[in-house]
């Protein structure tokens, strides 16, 4: 019995680590991620508004966040598809 844990013991191990190995080599930080453009995110609820010097930022209420370099003035504005 004792000589069965000796043998299975370092194949656990082996195993635990190349599973811990993947684990680390697949983990991708959502902060370091960038932003998707969304064509919907103009049409969002806006929950808050800020300026942030000459540049006016909303945030909506799924996580969105739309800018304007222009202080939101009305005019065409780019259309994403």
């Amino acid at each position: 019995m004792k000589s069965r844990i000796l043998l299975i013991l370092p194949a656990a191990a082996t195993v635990m680590l190349s599973f811990i190995t993947f684990a680390a080599a697949s983990f991708n930080d959502v902060l370091d991620t960038p932003a998707l453009k969304n064509r919907h995110a103009e049409k969002t609820l806006l929950i808050s508004v800020a300026t942030a010097g000459k540049r006016v930022v909303g945030v909506g209420q799924h996580g969105h966040i739309v800018y304007s370099d222009d202080r939101a003035r009305p005019g065409p504005r780019p259309v994403f598809r």
